[in-house]
């Protein structure tokens, strides 16, 4: 590919809005700065409306980002404009070429439009090109949009998976599953590459699987013959036989022998075969005999080595014939997945690419131009270093002519996400095709002499080892910058040198790790510790924590830093990158999900319990083993989480949770307190996102859990930072992007990349991508894999060295693999070209060089730029900043202060369960041995054996229906969902409110009952029946939140559930019901049981959330006339024509604004 000449830009005027233009911004060169420029230049000169100029970026918050920076530019510019002047030089400049008054009514119009301003990520604007145009581009005009369709993708494996396994011969079968381990291990050889639909795909050539089967087949049978009818004698041979005894020792041949034995007793050759009948075949004797051992003249021995052979060809043929399975797969996958999103109404995010693409290629795909083309005047595209092939066609096949021109911006050096499908060699492409190339080189983050440092380490003839990637020095712009002073050694550049330490053996990678986290832990401890000397500044201020990053390649790297921080006092913060799914946090939420799921299953109920989340420790768990009713009640409370769940969901379930268990005040008092907490709020806000798309339950939310965590890594799920505190940052390379920091640290630069030896390989063939699943040039090809993917560690490496504002520091070791590291390239790489690969070159000049003397040499031709500096190995051991201020030593106090602000509930006053707040009252308010609690019927014999219920119940009798929460909550359910007028309907709701909580269904009969008595009963004195109130005037479980005042200073919130809200003859009633099994229902015993349970406060906590709804929702109603009054109904003992089982109770309005006021006593 011909070089293309670059253009350093200088201003944003320089420009020509026409064709296809090329921005290529250096890191901190202000490219977001630009855009704005040139939005405002279409604005002012080219008099295009904001609605008609496309904005199109890669992420939702980088185009939130956007957003907020052009709206804010355009203030500037209309405030410029207004004042007529501005010390901006652009701004002053667009004034001078101007005419004022319609340059103010063209911004003010812009301003007061912004919201129609075109700014889309890039599968929103596919999302609007295709839902506008609907018609025209042949689209449904509503699908859903699903960010992850992992599950349609399981399903479509799982059906593939089902018709290979019918078809396959037993052996074919075992190989699929050995290699494959099932369904799931097709999607992991796909699942990253659906989206690269533009990639050609290369297939491993056909064999003859079936026939080599065969012959693998008639081998085995000779072999299995011959040693069935000779392994005594084979045996005795091989001990006599004066083999080597180093390749033969007695031990080896007993064992081969046994190994023998067992494989050949199988109806099948278990493949592949054990290493130790190789011992058995007529080439390894050969190897293996002296000059006294006779000759392996058994025809076992012979049959043997050609079993081994052709074993290791079907072997062979059986990868290959895999690797075609998984490229056709591939293929499958995307018609299915089609297939199926079509059908269902739904839409990936890949989806919304490849249907405009193919819109635009189409039939109708002049008229979607036209239409593109009506609505947008030019098309503005920020990061497009990370596109690829598609959307390169897209853009590129609507924009980029005189009349609608496309400027691209991006910077390939910055190129690092190919793992998310973007693809560097589709930018290049486009750089080919740009009419001019314009490059941004003035950067204004980093001081000059850091820069031109940096400038040197890439000053080479592949700075990036592609050909087409030069690498532009860049300059420090002329701008104000806060100076950094700290009084050390060090330099803009440090770069410490590690040695293998003597007691070492080699210089692992794990040891060079340690070597490095404790150094920069040490160092940022000697920092802060000069900072709070006024020794380390910024400007006027002290440097502090939040003013140091440290960049890591793998989360593990990140780990090693923050606990060497931990040991010296210094608080750390992770920021961004890895997935909330693959957190300690999300297991224990898996685990926590699972015993709601079988609460009856103790073991998973136990290990829930010892998650962080519910803080239970081995004593406690070890004391419920002795305490049976203790531990029927932690039982009971899962099995309430999973009600809760299924009626009114995750998130009611979620919070009811943390406030039962204390969790935030408990979590936050750990060292890693935050980030749990923010670890948790993450992942229930995506569980409720799942739960609402996908219905799940309990164990589809624990699965959900399990699949995310091996699922690739997405916006939504990246990890949160969990504080803005003043804290070291600990970023990853790939999150780092776009940030910047005064002081960074980048340890982990001498690290080699990995080697893998995966398939289908992933490289580019005159810039086109290639799946590589196992071709006849594969070889050749994974050459050129592992030198695309160095050349992206390269880029990381720039991303990550120019985040620094002050100072960089790297680390350099000649550890294990080093040659291969991004910073081997950068110190030691050929300044000059070299024959053949230059890598090799590196590595042989490593391998034969003191790079010491080349290290001396670059610091002396920087001078003061660089520093070259061994490892520091005696720093500080912790950071003693607090120490050196006064300790004041407060007294200690022992009293107790109320929190100013609680959220109350009637269960947390009555202070008679430790029941959630949040949660419906459901009669689970008998303390525990009141009433003996009685198990269901499914589980009616106690863990020692006892049974606490009659071995033949009463079905028919509702008195003798189960008791406690569940029970409860079962009768609350009946009665929440049946229509009071036709007492018919109850029969199958019955049936399954009794299948829903666990009940025999002998019961239905007796619920039935139940209703026909309940709903028949005069409720005295209204004098009504329930069977007269019509569905229309009930609210069933209102919720209600009010505040509360208290005279001690307690100020708070209540919150609960009402259970039934009706309006009869005008007036409104409040119904709670009561499952409460008591001696006789007569109205001394209801008297008792209202002020046992302190029904009386509950009712009045009713009877004012009521006064408080109705005064907003009849705000001229008479309270007095209004009321009706308050009814527990102890369903139980009720029954028509008889009082039994009712109270009734009005309160007074004094007694309700008594308790508003904080009288709840």
């Amino acid at each position: 590919m011909a070089e293309r000449h670059t253009t350093a830009l200088t201003s944003p005027l320089e420009v020509e809005l026409r064709g296809m233009r090329l921005i290529e911004a250096g890191a901190g060169t202000g490219k977001t700065w630009t855009l704005a420029a040139l939005m405002l230049r279409l604005l002012l000169e080219e008099k295009i409306e904001i609605g008609q100029i496309l904005v199109v970026t890669y992420t939702r918050a980088a185009s939130g980002e956007l957003r907020g920076r052009i709206r804010k530019r355009l203030i500037e510019a209309l405030a410029a404009f207004e004042t007529g002047s501005s010390q901006d030089e652009y701004l002053q400049a667009l004034i001078g070429r101007h005419e004022v008054t319609e340059a103010k009514a063209r911004l003010r119009l812009a301003i007061e439009s912004f919201d129609t301003a075109a700014i889309f990520t890039i599968h929103g604007f596919c999302q609007r090109a295709l839902g506008e145009a609907a018609f025209v581009a042949g689209q449904p005009f509503e699908r859903e949009l699903i960010a992850d369709q992992s599950e349609l993708l399981a399903e479509v494996a799982r059906d593939a998976w089902r018709k290979q396994m019918a078809a396959a011969t037993p052996l074919w079968a075992q190989f699929l599953i050995d290699t494959l381990q099932g369904p799931r291990g097709l999607v992991a050889r796909v699942k990253d590459h659906l989206g690269r639909v533009g990639a050609q795909v290369a297939m491993p050539e056909a064999v003859d699987r079936l026939a080599i089967e065969r012959e693998l087949m008639a081998s085995w049978a000779d072999a299995r013959a011959l040693w069935q009818n000779e392994a005594a004698a084979l045996h005795a041979w091989l001990k006599r036989a004066r083999l080597k005894r180093n390749i033969y020792p007695a031990a080896k041949i007993d064992g081969a022998v046994a190994t023998a034995t067992a494989w050949f007793a199988e109806d099948l050759p278990l493949l592949p075969l054990p290493e130790e009948l190789f011992l058995l075949t007529r080439q390894k004797i050969e190897q293996g005999r002296t000059k006294e051992s006779p000759a392996p003249e058994s025809p076992f021995f012979v049959a043997m080595e050609e079993l081994w052979q052709v074993a290791e060809h079907f072997q062979s043929a059986c990868d290959l014939a895999l690797r075609r399975l998984v490229a056709e797969f591939l293929g499958e996958a995307r018609v299915q997945l089609a297939q199926r999103k079509q059908q269902s109404g739904l839409q990936s995010y890949d989806d919304l690419l490849i249907a405009l693409a193919a819109a635009l290629d189409g039939p109708a795909g002049g008229r979607l131009i036209e239409s593109l083309r009506a609505r947008y005047r030019i098309a503005l595209i920020d990061e497009f270093q990370d596109t690829d092939t598609l959307q390169l066609a897209i853009f590129t096949r609507v924009f980029g002519s005189e009349t609608h021109p496309l400027i691209f911006v991006g910077d390939p050096k910055q190129a690092i996400y190919a793992f998310r499908g973007a693809d560097v060699f589709a930018y290049l492409a486009a750089r080919a095709r740009a009419d001019a190339i314009h490059a941004l080189l003035d950067n204004r983050r980093s001081d000059k002499p850091l820069l031109e440092a940096l400038n040197a380490l890439f000053a080479r003839p592949l700075p990036f080892l592609l050909d087409d990637l030069p690498y532009e020095p860049a300059r420090a712009a002329e701008a104000e910058r806060t100076p950094c002073v700290i009084e050390d050694d060090g330099a803009p550049l440090t770069l410490w040198t590690m040695e293998k330490p003597a007691a070492a053996k080699s210089f692992t990678k794990e040891l060079a790790h340690a070597m490095a986290a404790e150094a920069v832990a040490s160092d940022i401890a000697r920092l802060l510790k000069l900072a709070a000397e006024d020794r380390a500044k910024l400007g006027e201020r002290r440097l502090s924590g939040g003013d140091i990053a440290v960049l890591v390649r793998k989360h593990h790297e990140g780990d090693l830093v923050r606990e060497a921080l931990k040991r010296r006092g210094i608080p750390s913060v992770s920021g961004g990158g890895g997935s909330v799914w693959a957190s300690e946090e999300a297991e224990e939420i898996e685990r926590f999900l699972l015993a709601v799921a079988q609460p009856s299953r103790e073991a998973l109920v136990r290990a829930a319990l010892a998650t962080v989340l519910l803080g239970v420790d081995a004593a406690q768990l070890a004391a419920w083993r002795e305490d049976d009713l203790a531990w029927s009640e932690r039982l009971e409370r899962f099995h309430d989480d999973g009600l809760l769940l299924r009626e009114r969901g995750f998130m009611a379930m979620w919070r009811r949770l943390l406030r039962r268990e204390n969790v935030v005040a408990r979590v936050i008092r750990r060292p890693d307190g935050e980030r749990r907490l923010t670890n948790y709020r993450h992942l229930a806000e995506l569980l409720q996102a799942a739960e609402h798309q996908a219905a799940l339950d309990a164990e589809g939310l624990a699965r959900h859990i399990a699949d995310q965590r091996s699922a690739p890594e997405s916006e939504e799920s990246l990890l949160r930072l969990e504080s803005d505190a003043d804290l070291v940052r600990i970023v990853t390379q790939h999150a780092a992007k776009g940030l910047q920091y005064p002081i960074v640290y980048c340890p982990f630069l001498w690290l080699g990349p990995e080697e893998k030896n995966d398939w289908p390989l992933l490289a580019h063939r005159d810039g086109a991508a290639l799946l590589d699943f196992g071709s006849p040039e594969a070889q050749a090809l994974a050459r050129v894999a592992e030198r695309e993917a160095a050349a992206e560690e390269l880029r990381l490496a720039y991303v990550a060295l120019t985040r620094a504002e002050h100072r960089c520091v790297v680390i350099w070791g000649k550890t294990n693999n080093c040659a291969r590291s991004p910073l081997a390239w950068l110190l030691f790489g050929p300044r000059e070209a070299v024959d053949g690969d230059p890598r090799e070159w590196l590595a042989q000049w490593l391998e034969s060089n003191d790079e010491s003397g080349a290290l001396r040499e670059l610091e002396a031709q920087l001078g003061g730029a660089l520093r070259v500096l061994p490892l520091p190995t005696d720093g500080v051991g912790s950071l003693p900043v607090e120490a050196e201020r006064p300790e004041w030593q407060a007294r200690r106090f022992v009293g107790r202060i109320p929190p100013p602000w609680q959220v109350k509930s009637f269960s947390s006053l009555a202070a008679r369960l430790a029941e959630e707040a949040q949660s419906a009252d459901h009669d689970a308010l008998m303390p525990w041995g009141a009433v003996p609690p009685a198990p269901t019927f499914r589980s009616e014999v106690a863990p020692g054996g006892t049974s606490h219920i009659p071995s033949a119940p009463t079905f028919d009798d509702i008195r003798q229906f189960p008791r406690g929460a569940r029970a409860g909550s079962c009768l609350h359910a009946l009665f929440e969902r049946i229509d009071f007028q036709r007492p018919q309907t109850a029969g199958p709701i019955a049936a399954a409110v009794l299948a829903e909580y666990g009940y025999a269904p002998a019961w239905q009969p007796a619920l039935e009952r139940l209703v026909e008595d309940v709903l028949a009963t005069p409720l005295a004195p209204a004098g009504f029946r329930l069977a007269d109130i019509p569905a229309a005037a009930r609210i069933a479980e209102m919720e209600f939140t009010f505040p509360l005042d208290s005279p001690a200073g307690q100020a708070g919130y209540m919150k609960g559930f009402i259970d039934l809200v009706f309006e009869a003859h005008g007036r409104w009633y409040i119904i709670d019901w009561k499952s409460n099994a008591l001696e006789d229902y007569g109205p001394a015993s209801l008297v008792e049981a209202m002020r046992f349970h302190r029904y009386d406060l509950q009712l009045r906590i009713y009877a004012a959330a009521l006064k408080r709804a109705l005064a907003l929702r009849e705000p001229h109603s008479d309270w007095e006339t209004a009321f009706g009054g308050v009814f527990y109904l102890f369903l139980r003992g009720m029954k028509p024509g008889s009082s039994e089982g009712v109270f009734f109770a009005r309160p007074t309005l004094a007694e309700i604004e008594n308790f508003l006021d904080g009288g709840v006593a």
